[in-house]
């Protein structure tokens, strides 16, 4: 609640001499990525949007930012520590099930193709596809709820990484660093100052992003979710002020 984080922050503060707004900024990320893909906001009955936060603050250096990002996100680097394994184990297999259904897909399509060229029938090829597709968006997609491991604690993740991470994670990705790598990069550190963030913003809102074969493999993701939290130097915010897309 609103008073736990308040007094949360207080005491930050009183010890480490850590802004309140940092610490309650942080602790709302860690929070919202604890929660990305598990819950949603629903705004009525018939409309929900997921549980993204997308906060960027900026904070001197020297002010203990990754000690604080540090304790606030101990306990769920623990969690995905203890379950690495069993989870690495589940998402290895969903991707094996995953390239086995495309690969069968694309089978099916090249002997509809055949088919077509003949003039034979097609209808029983044509079922045999929509259910492979059927079964590769629910590989893929909504059903499967991914672990806790989207959160990613790096600093250098390219767009493209991103998008892929998420891909084999049921969409999900969360990104907490206490640098403005990400930042740079999604602004075009690698990409000739051409800014990508079409992910991200189809995540914020959960609309599916349609990959690129050129930047992302065309990895689809239906139900993305996405939850981003940097504490960045003053001087980085030239990097979003440089951008127009930013």
């Amino acid at each position: 609640s609103g008073t736990v984080v308040g007094s949360m922050a207080a005491a930050i503060k009183e010890a480490w001499g850590i802004a309140p707004v940092l610490t309650v900024g942080t602790a709302l990320g860690v929070a919202a990525a604890a929660g990305c893909g598990r819950y949603v906001i629903a705004k009525d009955e018939f409309t929900y949007f997921p549980l993204s936060l997308y906060n960027a603050m900026l904070s001197d250096p020297g002010t203990l930012k990754s000690a604080l990002l540090g304790a606030l996100t101990r306990a769920l680097k623990g969690l995905q520590a203890d379950h690495a394994a069993e989870w690495n184990s589940e998402i290895a297999s969903r991707m094996r099930e995953a390239d086995a259904l495309t690969q069968a897909l694309e089978k099916v399509k090249r002997d509809m193709a055949t088919a077509f060229a003949k003039g034979t029938e097609t209808t029983e090829l044509e079922a045999h596809a929509q259910g492979l597709q059927m079964q590769l968006e629910r590989v893929r997609g909504h059903e499967f709820t991914a672990p806790f491991r989207p959160i990613s604690f790096g600093s250098d993740s390219t767009p493209e990484a991103i998008v892929k991470r998420a891909a084999t994670q049921g969409g999900r990705i969360a990104l907490l660093s206490a640098e403005a790598g990400v930042l740079e990069n999604l602004a075009g550190r690698y990409s000739e100052g051409n800014a990508k963030t079409e992910f991200l913003n189809q995540a914020f809102d959960g609309e599916s992003y349609e990959g690129s074969r050129v930047s992302d493999d065309g990895r689809d993701i239906v139900n993305p979710w996405a939850s981003l939290v940097l504490a960045i130097q003053p001087d980085a915010l030239n990097i979003m002020l440089g951008s127009q897309v930013m």
